[in-house]
This record gives structure tokens, C-alpha cells and sequence, in this order.
């Protein structure tokens, strides 16, 4: 079954978007967030005729990517986490021959091999736990970024800037607790067990 192709470059800030149609790529930039992922659904029915339920997503496997993985799952998507290992061998062949970004790159690997996609599928309890590491996991970034922001845009008093760098490495260092405990869970479970 072919399907519409979505190639997904997630960083901890943006979700890079590439969608495959005939040949060409049409990208878009959103916020690695549930709020961004509603607004990529959006944008991606004016990309293509078939439902979300029928595309394929093709996301490189790693904490950036867990948020979608919940909400993929929770709206019966098709997300494939591939490997990165496996991404980054294509990434080296296929850089010479696609000008464009990483999730085009990814969007030409899924089409390329979507006869062994597989979707990334998590049971309810698992997906209850991840969805709250997930929830968390989003409002630390979204603050960090908020007072990484407010540090840089204000000329504030040097014993305000020393607190605020303080609380953004508290919030870099629970992030990095709540990362490894999804890495944690999805790797008890078994999720990616096959590699």
C-alpha cells in the first residue's frame, strides 16, 4: 500500500516536517509539542488527500521523538521509528543526492523502504506512563527555553542572571532524568527489541 510520506527531523525545540509528493518535498517547521503536532496534522491535509490515519511517519528513534510516538499513538497514527544507526547510513548515501534537509532525507528513506515499516505501538499502560514522562518532559523545555529567552532579551542585574542559570541547569538536569527514564521504560518493554 502506498502511502503519504512524512519524513521527521524532531530536535528538543522544533519538529522538522518533509512530505514527499511526486518527486519533490514540501517542509514546514513546527514546536515539538502536542499544540505543534495538532497544527502538523492541519497543515499535512492541505499537503495530501488521504486521511492521517493512512500516512506513513517516519521518525528518527530518540527522546526528541517520544512526544510524537504518544501522540501518534493516542490518534491511531502510523509512526515508524527507525533506527539511527540505519537513518544515519542513508543520510550518508543519500546527502550527495537530495539537496534538503534531514527530514527530506528520512522522507526518501520511508519511501524507499515502506514495505518494511513498522509501527512504533505501545500498550495503554505503557503509553499512559510515557504520555506523562512525555507531558513533563515538554513543559521543562518550554520553560527553559522561556527563561533562556527572558536571560538573554533582558540586561538584568548580574544576581538575577546568576538564579535564572541556575534554575535553567535545574531544568536541564530533570530533563535529562526524565529522558533517560522514557529511554528506561521503552527499553523494558521491549518496544525496540528487534534491533
Amino acid at each position: 500500500m502506498n502511502r503519504s510520506i512524512f519524513g521527521i527531523d524532531a530536535s528538543k525545540e522544533e519538529f522538522h516536517v518533509a512530505v514527499l509528493l511526486n518527486d519533490t518535498f514540501v517542509t514546514h517547521v513546527f514546536k515539538n509539542n502536542f499544540a505543534g503536532f495538532r497544527e502538523m496534522i492541519k497543515w499535512g491535509k492541505k499537503q495530501v488527500k488521504d486521511a492521517p490515519k493512512e500516512w506513513l511517519f517516519c521518525c528518527e528513534r530518540g527522546i526528541h521523538s517520544y512526544p510524537f510516538l504518544v501522540f501518534a499513538n493516542e490518534k491511531g497514527l502510523f509512526l515508524w521509528l527507525e533506527s539511527p544507526i540505519l537513518l544515519e547510513r542513508a543520510q550518508e548515501i543519500d546527502c550527495k543526492k537530495i539537496d534538503g534537509s534531514k527530514a527530506c532525507i528520512i522522507a526518501t528513506y520511508a519511501s524507499r523502504f515502506q514495505d518494511r515499516a513498522k509501527a512504533t505501538t505501545l500498550s495503554k499502560d505503557l503509553l499512559d506512563e510515557l504520555h506523562l514522562l512525555m507531558k513533563y518532559w515538554v513543559l521543562l523545555i518550554e520553560k527553559e527555553i522561556e527563561l533562556d529567552v527572558l536571560c538573554k532579551e533582558k540586561q538584568t542585574v548580574n544576581s538575577v542572571t546568576e538564579i535564572t542559570k541556575s534554575v535553567i541547569a535545574n531544568y536541564e538536569t530533570q530533563i535529562a532524568i526524565l529522558s533517560e527514564s522514557a529511554e528506561e521504560l521503552l527499553q523494558e518493554a521491549g518496544v525496540f527489541s528487534e534491533d
